[in-house]
């Protein structure tokens, strides 16, 4: 029987430890973009946030797990009733219109929108839309500096009932994320919006 010589043995110990970190830290950097990027059987995205203060207010501020798309009507649970909520269009400008002011950051960022209750009273507002930069900054809607009408304003929606309006940001352009959220119910729907 052939002894091998110790140094060989060692090369062999060392070659598969380097294997091993090198499969475990491939692990590492894959696990999350797989966790991330997977589909529930309902078709809802997961998403992973590493936020502690986000993470710490989810028992009062639920996420809401899939994105709507600008154009596509989305359903909503209010905490009253029940609604379909569109962002038709998406766009951004640099001026206000007919006598509406130029905006304070370069850009006004417009979203025409609907809501159509199903059931229920549901409350609008267009104060119940945020706008976040990339940065995390959070933007409200001007309702009637930027000049762009219809505003969407306030209200009760009966079942069966349609708003339509602009709501309209003042922010700087660039990737952003726009959230419907009611007081009490959290965050219902939010939209990326490119830059």
């Amino acid at each position: 029987m052939t002894q091998v010589p110790e140094d060989r043995t060692n090369r062999t110990v060392r070659l598969i430890a380097v294997i091993a970190a090198v499969c475990a830290v491939a692990l590492a950097i894959w696990a999350p973009i797989y966790l991330i990027n997977r589909s529930t059987p309902a078709g809802e995205m997961i998403h992973v946030v590493d936020d502690p203060d986000v993470l710490s207010s989810t028992v009062d501020r639920p996420v809401a797990l899939a994105s709507p798309t600008v154009g596509a009507a989305w359903p909503v649970e209010f905490p009253d009733g029940k609604a379909q909520v569109t962002v038709h269009k998406a766009g951004w400008v640099k001026t206000g219109k007919g006598k509406g002011a130029d905006p304070t950051s370069g850009n006004y960022l417009v979203l025409d929108v609907s809501l159509e209750s199903m059931s229920g009273a549901v409350t609008f507002d267009s104060r119940y839309f945020t706008a976040l930069d990339a940065l995390g900054a959070s933007f409200v809607p001007d309702r009637n500096k930027a000049g762009y009408t219809p505003v969407l304003g306030s209200g009760d929606l009966a079942a069966g009932t349609t708003v339509r309006g602009r709501v309209v940001f003042d922010l700087p352009k660039g990737e952003t994320t726009v959230e419907l959220a009611e007081p009490g119910a959290g965050v219902l729907a939010t939209w990326q919006i490119p830059g």
